[in-house]
């Protein structure tokens, strides 16, 4: 595939697709431009060489999605040369502000590792994911810029309502003081509920599952002075 613009600024893919290689290499060629770039439905033949995107550093905003045939592959283990050179691509995204990642198979693993090396950047981070990680949970409170936060579960992912596990996801979110949206369909119990409403003084905007929540829930949103929105 080429793209024949001289000098390419943004790049969508939003439906099915058959990228791969030759896609990736052709927008290398606009690596000193290419500012924005979204790639949907991402099949496996574009996941296995995702790091061919490398040269892409120019990027301000990213968002990743895989079809539903890629989502369970196993690339951490399988492709690590290429999982780890995803890893190295992103840190090397100085400017990059908005990621998303969707149903990425691994994916708060890979972003804990560009957070290892990439603190303080991001202002929005969008993720639906699976599975959660003690790595991802214990590197996103390094994004201190961070303003708008949203985390999904898939169904199959969603935690259930059961006070014997660690409140990873909770401590983490409570750690991004800088906070003024947050969107999450994680079932809080109440005491998590607290811990992170207590400690984003700054929320404006709030977006929750609702299954858990009644009415002693909405006390600790009392204290938010600058909340605008709120939808359960």
């Amino acid at each position: 595939m080429e793209v024949n613009s001289q000098v390419a600024e943004s790049f969508t893919i939003l439906d099915m697709n058959h990228l791969g290689s030759e896609t990736f290499k052709a927008l290398c060629k606009h690596s000193s431009s290419l500012k924005h770039l979204t790639l949907l439905s991402l099949e496996k033949t574009a996941l296995v060489c995702l790091n061919k995107l490398q040269h892409c550093l120019s990027l301000e905003s990213l968002e990743l999605e895989v079809d539903s045939s890629a989502c369970r592959y196993p690339w951490e283990t399988a492709r690590r040369d290429v999982f780890l050179g995803v890893a190295r691509w992103l840190q090397g995204c100085t400017e990059l502000k908005n990621l998303g990642f969707i149903v990425i198979p691994s994916g708060t693993t890979l972003l804990a590792e560009v957070f290892k090396s990439a603190p303080n950047r991001l202002l929005s981070l969008r993720i639906k994911t699976s599975e959660t990680t003690k790595e991802f949970c214990d590197s996103l409170p390094q994004q201190r810029c961070l303003r708008h936060l949203v985390v999904e579960f898939t169904e199959k992912g969603l935690p259930g309502m059961d006070n014997g596990r660690p409140p990873m996801l909770a401590n983490a979110i409570a750690g991004c003081h800088g906070l003024r949206m947050l969107g999450t369909n994680e079932l809080f119990n109440f005491d998590e509920f607290k811990t992170v409403f207590d400690s984003l003084p700054l929320m404006e905007a709030i977006v929750l599952g609702g299954d858990p929540i009644d009415d002693i829930f909405l006390e600790p949103l009392k204290q938010l002075s600058h909340l605008k929105a709120l939808s359960i």
